[in-house]
């Protein structure tokens, strides 16, 4: 037997390649990465900005006496819309240069139906609430009431009193 000799033994590297490294070469898919990384990057930065802009604009002050019962988009920037004041309300149309009233509406039960209208929208929207409670019950579903979560503790320690005694 003969044996090894350390000069010959190789360590770290296969024979052949001569220690030259092909890191300098850029191939497709790391070009892709690159781009994909940097698109995704653009597109996250672009999202935060937009969310700033939309949680930075100031909350709409609504007017209890002038409110827009409605509004259809008639194309090219024209639109008409139902204002209302009071108990009365107008027919207006407007474009990019100009607003203008087109007729009085005078049919009191149409009236009473967009004013009964534009309370459920606000009811359901959660606008009519000013107060805190009001706001947090929109992002928390089935909230239950302070009386109904008293109700529920005071049956459960009922519960653990009948238990305890049956002990």
């Amino acid at each position: 037997m003969i044996p090894n000799d350390e000069g010959s033994l190789q360590i770290g590297e296969a024979a052949g390649t001569g220690g030259q490294h092909t890191q300098g070469t850029i191939n497709f898919w790391t070009l892709f990465r690159l781009i994909l990384v940097l698109g995704l990057s653009v597109a996250a930065i672009y999202g935060i900005v937009y969310g700033l802009k939309k949680l930075a604009r100031p909350a709409e002050a609504r007017d209890p006496y002038l409110r827009v019962l409605g509004t259809t988009h008639l194309g090219s920037n024209r639109f008409v819309h139902i204002v209302a004041v009071g108990t009365k309300a107008w027919l207006i149309g407007s474009s990019d240069g100009s607003v203008q009233p087109i007729a009085e509406i005078t049919d009191k039960e149409l009236l009473d139906a967009m004013f009964l209208d534009e309370s459920k929208k606000l009811s359901e929207s959660g606008k009519s609430g000013k107060d805190f409670a009001s706001i947090l019950r929109r992002f928390i579903p089935n909230q239950k009431t302070p009386e109904t979560t008293i109700d529920l503790n005071a049956e459960r320690l009922r519960k653990q009193r009948e238990r305890l005694r049956g002990l």
